[in-house]
């Protein structure tokens, strides 16, 4: 059967799969068509990031369905940004931004309110159709979770849809932890977030 496979970017392919197929067999297809390292890949069906052992059973995967792909970025020599809670580095790589189509006239902006210290960042965050954009100013040290709430309480005065069934933020191809800070994933001024529907619940360190 066929299966046909998203990128956060609006990418589409297909792929032909088995009906038990695993999802690391399915992942070594996309290798193999799209050269894409599967250390690198991350696949979400219907919001259930799918784990490496798991079938297309398992999922109820049928001919035709769509499956997200997250791309990790690759590892670069040096490290760039350091984490602000942990000893160790955090690797951040610059990956070129898609610019999402908008029939608005204008960026609406809003601002994020906050008691913490550290520096405004302007972020534009993306709705997960691409339709639609806010230009937010966030702390840097403020976690991200916060922008979530900001979103929520603002969504029907900036005309900015939230998926129903619940959304994450993704940033530079990163899904982003809501208990950590905009400083922690290498947010700079300027960049996107991205909106993308369903949870991570099944998300492991």
């Amino acid at each position: 059967m066929d299966v046909i496979i998203a990128t956060v970017e609006g990418r589409q392919f297909t792929i032909e799969v088995d009906f038990f197929d695993t999802v690391m067999e399915m992942k070594e297809k996309i290798n193999k068509y799209k050269n894409i390292p599967v250390y690198r890949q991350t696949l979400i069906f219907e919001g259930q990031i799918m784990e490496d052992h798991r079938d297309t059973e398992f999922y109820k995967i049928l001919q035709g369905a769509h499956i997200q792909l997250l791309i990790d970025p690759p590892v670069p020599r040096m490290p760039i940004i350091s984490r602000q809670s942990q000893s160790q580095s955090r690797i951040v790589v610059p990956s070129i931004e898609r610019t999402p189509q908008s029939g608005n006239k204008a960026v609406p902006a809003v601002r994020a309110e906050s008691n913490s210290g550290g520096k405004r960042l302007q972020v534009k965050v993306v709705s997960a159709c691409g339709t639609h954009k806010v230009a937010m100013e966030v702390n840097g040290l403020d976690k991200v979770g916060e922008l979530k709430e900001e979103l929520q309480r603002l969504s029907q005065r900036v005309q900015f849809p939230l998926p129903s069934e619940g959304y994450f933020f993704i940033h530079r191809q990163e899904v982003m932890e809501e208990d950590q800070s905009f400083y922690w994933h290498g947010v700079k001024q300027g960049d996107v977030i991205e909106v993308f529907p369903g949870f991570l619940t099944e998300l492991e360190q």
